[in-house]
């Protein structure tokens, strides 16, 4: 990738190929959505201001305008991810055959590894916004280190396990994060990764107005990219799934306002009212795509 004083040109990060079609300019994205003539990822190209993006730590795992509502509405979301995170750590351990240490990249609150901790992990986490890991380690009293993949150091081969949730699509450059993962985890490791899946019905519909092209998300990736990726990067996919989303509609309500703000309009007299907002939803459109791989 190069950079000048206004704009960063970002080559194909999967097959790095530098010949791509522009698809997109979505209202929140960091710069043009592209889409790569030889291998079909999609990505920005070029990104705009890098300095401003610098400035704020391109790596941070929220890009929402309204961070600390986020964060209370996340944590009322306890049981319901709890739920999910269980499921993870089933996958996790169906390959493992036991709980070792687990390096969660971008662990936010610390919600998932208090989950693997009550499942006998040994837990360490890595996280660039300073309010969450704060809660992680004073609320949660977990092992988080303040700062990003490039800024933590970690022993090589030293985790039997990382998790991925939600942020490869965060980075700039997904390779070489896959890269550091592979050298921190065990011979036969296991990395379980899950992004925004662009190969889903409510993409095709939406388009650019789709919630995937948000302010710090800047590859956009399907199983098939995903897949291709990770094996270059020397892992083996042991399993593909696109899990279910089971919200709120607190949480609903929350993601309409943010980006869709239109519709949100037309249902906010339902979503409000006060007996409705616990309740849960459960949901597949496939716009999450999940996929446990080892290290060769």
């Amino acid at each position: 990738m190069a950079s000048d004083s206004a704009k960063m040109h970002i080559v194909c990060n999967l097959c790095g190929q530098d010949n791509a079609k522009l698809l997109y300019r979505p209202r929140l994205s960091p710069g043009p959505v592209v889409c790569c003539h030889n291998c079909g990822l999609l990505y920005v190209n070029p990104i705009e201001n890098p300095e401003r993006l610098a400035g704020d730590d391109h790596d941070k795992i929220t890009d929402l305008v309204e961070p600390r509502r986020y964060k209370r509405i996340f944590l009322a979301e306890e049981k319901v991810k709890r739920n999910l995170y269980m499921d993870i750590l089933d996958r996790i351990e169906s390959v493992t055959g036991r709980a070792g240490t687990l390096l969660d990249v971008g662990s936010y609150l610390g919600l998932f590894m208090q989950a693997a901790e009550s499942r006998g992990w040994r837990c360490k986490g890595i996280e660039p916004e300073r309010d969450a890991w704060q809660y992680a380690v004073q609320e949660l009293g977990l092992d988080v280190c303040l700062g990003t993949l490039r800024t933590c150091t970690f022993a090589p081969q030293s985790f039997d396990a990382v998790i991925l949730l939600q942020v490869l699509e965060h980075v700039l450059d997904p390779r070489q994060t896959l890269e550091q993962i592979h050298g921190l985890l065990r011979p036969n490791g296991v990395l379980l990764v899950e992004v925004p899946n662009i190969n889903c019905l409510s993409f095709r519909i939406l388009g650019k107005r789709h919630r995937h092209f948000a302010e710090h998300h800047f590859t956009f990736f399907t199983a098939k990219t995903l897949t291709a990726l990770l094996s270059q990067c020397g892992f083996r996919v042991v399993s593909v799934s696109f899990p279910s989303r089971v919200t709120s509609i607190r949480l609903l309500s929350f993601g309409l306002s943010m980006w869709h703000p239109s519709l949100y309009k037309l249902v906010a007299p339902i979503l409000s009212i006060k007996s409705l907002q616990n309740s849960v939803l459960s949901f597949n459109l496939r716009e999450v795509v999940s996929i446990c791989a080892q290290a060769s």
